[in-house]
């Protein structure tokens, strides 16, 4: 599961984001360290959230990972518009 593959990339435990919807993934929530529930998620699911966003019809994913700041909308540079541009501040400094 999420375990290996972070074992495998070496990704820290603080690290891991999850998203989910249904009882399926409860043991998902359960090892991550960031948990979003989707605006359509099953109860249990949303009860153990950090945070619930919209229903995937709705941007879910985007407007999750906007509230988590790891893209932004509408960034201008050099006058052209960049959508979801994403933070990596693992790899690089702040912007």
């Amino acid at each position: 599961g999420i375990a290996a593959v972070c074992r495998i990339f070496d990704i820290a435990h603080e690290d891991t984001i999850v998203f989910g919807d249904s009882n399926n993934d409860l043991s998902m929530f359960e090892f991550a360290q960031t948990k979003i529930a989707m605006g359509n998620a099953a109860p249990g699911i949303k009860e153990l959230a950090d945070y619930v966003t919209s229903d995937i019809f709705h941007y879910g994913i985007r407007n999750g990972l906007e509230h988590l700041e790891l893209i932004w909308e509408n960034i201008r540079f050099n006058d052209e518009i960049l959508r979801g541009v994403f933070k990596w501040t693992k790899f690089t400094e702040n912007p």
